[in-house]
């Protein structure tokens, strides 16, 4: 995962946004991170999946956020939720099902998200969410 970030030190804050398949255990963020920078742990929310580093390469530092997307494997767990909150009807958690559903309404992904409350985005995309309103300070 982190062995094809590329950094821009000119740039204050990096963001990676990952599918929890993609992790054998959440553990697995730091245990990458000491291979490439210093770093301290600024916030962990293990079970909100997230994460806030201050990383250092030599002289240099940056903020790296990391959003663990998916309840229990992916983001398709956060965009069925989305759905849940926005329509109240229960679609599994598999892409081909979301982007039938989508389909018979005529929407794509950002029209859901788009036309979706704070409070539904909040509900489906918590750790994303809180992100957001940090960086948005």
């Amino acid at each position: 995962m982190i062995d094809n970030v590329r950094v821009d030190w000119y740039k204050t804050s990096l963001i990676i946004v990952i599918d929890k398949e993609h992790l054998e255990e959440l553990g697995d963020i730091k245990r990458q991170l000491v291979n490439f920078f210093h770093y301290e742990i600024k916030q962990e929310d293990k079970d909100n999946q997230y994460f806030e580093f201050e990383i250092q390469r030599g002289p240099k530092k940056a903020i790296l956020y990391v959003v663990v997307m998916g309840f229990k494997k992916c983001i398709e767990g956060n965009i069925s939720r989305l759905i849940r909150e926005r329509f109240g009807e229960e679609v599994p958690p598999e892409k081909q099902n979301i982007k039938q559903f989508l389909r018979g309404r005529k929407m794509k992904i950002e029209d859901l998200i788009r036309d979706s409350s704070e409070r539904a985005l909040n509900n489906a995309f918590n750790n994303l969410m809180r992100l957001l309103r940090k960086i948005d300070r």
